[in-house]
């Protein structure tokens, strides 16, 4: 039998890709730069979440059910984009909000990376 450490691992692994997903399709972006800092952590974490947890603890075919969402949650998120004015760069928050995107980023997207890297073996 496993240990509650291991299945709250599964969960939050496999369960927090999803509510970024939820995320994604519910907020409403101001701007397309806003869209593509959502999508880009909700993607990359995905992506990270399809390579390295154990889906089979789950379900395996789980995995694909995530890819499908993230496509979905794109899309509709992508239609509630604010085609009027971008927001004022100078507008309290926007800065933040943009640097701590562009931070998740720069940690996700080596995490990646390295993830994919144990798809290929040495000659």
């Amino acid at each position: 039998m496993l240990s509650y450490e291991i299945w709250l691992a599964v969960l939050v692994t496999s369960g927090l890709p999803f509510i970024l997903i939820a995320w994604l399709c519910r907020r409403k972006a101001g701007d397309k730069l806003d869209w593509v800092l959502a999508l880009s952590i909700a993607g990359a974490f995905s992506l990270l979440a399809f390579i390295a947890t154990p889906w089979a603890m789950s379900s395996y075919y789980l995995r694909y059910v995530l890819i499908a969402l993230l496509v979905l949650a794109a899309y509709f998120s992508f239609r509630k984009i604010k085609e009027g004015r971008p927001q004022s760069p100078g507008a309290p928050g926007s800065k933040l909000a943009v640097t701590l995107k562009v931070g998740a980023l720069f940690v996700l997207l080596p995490l990646d990376v390295l993830a994919l890297r144990t798809y290929f073996y040495p000659v």
